[in-house]
């Protein structure tokens, strides 16, 4: 199987568009639905997306060129 990055981003729901290579992803836990989630933000505060799990949160971080931080 290809992997193919816009497969990826709707996935994730991840906007593509928003993220800045190079930049700094801040990776935070959030609630969604009652559930822990890990949003992905942009040095600016921009949400770049939010997933499931920590280790997500980071690898979406690294695919994008971006250099994963976590915040409490």
């Amino acid at each position: 199987m290809d992997f193919d990055k816009t497969d990826f981003d709707a996935a994730l729901d991840i906007d593509p568009f928003a993220i800045t290579e190079g930049d700094t992803a801040y990776v935070r836990p959030v609630e969604v639905d009652g559930r822990t989630a890990y949003a992905i933000h942009g040095s600016d505060g921009t949400v770049f997306g939010v997933v499931d799990d920590w280790h997500t949160a980071f690898a979406t971080a690294r695919i994008y060129d971006l250099d994963p931080v976590a915040v409490h």
